[in-house]
């Protein structure tokens, strides 16, 4: 509760405490003082939307009682970008992709180095869990804002992000091997970011029921 009730949404602590109810957790975290920053009420997500352009995270940390990193993730989430932030998220994105190779190596040994639907050559490894949401968890944690450009942070920060994503990658299930048509078919569906397990889980529902194009 403690590690991932702060950072995580009850229906994730649902997942992560199968024997808890939703109720049951939400009530226990209140009463050991846990604050669950990924939960937001409608009002609180509407001030956000509205407002981000014209105010500063910290200005919307004051309105909101929140850590201005916490509405930096939110915004992540959202993938509501500041017009400095957008090449260097992006660039910090990627920077991150260059330097998982061990959770790619993992994730291919794990499929057996196949496409796990078809049992043909892969060309992509699928993050369950939005690399995104994972990005926006470790810069929440480490209390580091997006900065103009990738040169401005410092080697030790770069080394943090990447201790701290990797940290929290590993909480999650291993990449996907998957023939990039299949890839593309399921990204076309839910979206690029926020991706979550529960989507992983229909779409493969929807493949094996036929409710969608044939992957074979």
């Amino acid at each position: 509760m403690h590690k991932f009730y702060p950072v995580k949404s009850v229906e994730e602590m649902c997942d992560l405490l199968p024997n808890r109810t939703h109720n049951a957790i939400i009530l226990h975290a209140t009463n050991i003082g846990l604050r669950n920053v990924a939960q937001y009420s409608n009002e609180e997500e509407d001030i956000i939307l509205n407002n981000w352009e014209n105010m500063s995270d910290n200005e919307l940390a004051k309105i909101l009682n929140r850590n201005p990193h916490a509405i930096q993730a939110k915004r992540l989430k959202h993938r509501l970008l500041r017009s400095k932030e957008g090449r260097s998220y992006n660039d910090l994105s990627e920077f991150i992709r260059r330097n998982n190779l061990d959770w790619k190596k993992r994730s291919m040994k794990k499929c057996k180095y196949k496409c796990i639907i078809t049992g043909d050559r892969f060309q992509a490894i699928h993050h369950i869990y939005g690399l995104n949401l994972i990005l926006g968890e470790t810069l929440n944690n480490l209390n580091i804002s997006i900065k103009p450009s990738m040169d401005e942070y410092t080697n030790i920060e770069l080394k943090n992000i990447l201790k701290e994503f990797r940290k929290i990658q590993d909480t999650y299930p291993l990449g996907l091997c998957l023939r990039e048509d299949i890839h593309k078919m399921f990204h076309n569906i839910y979206g690029y970011g926020n991706n979550t397990e529960t989507q992983w889980n229909q779409f493969l529902n929807d493949i094996n029921s036929k409710k969608i194009l044939n992957t074979k």
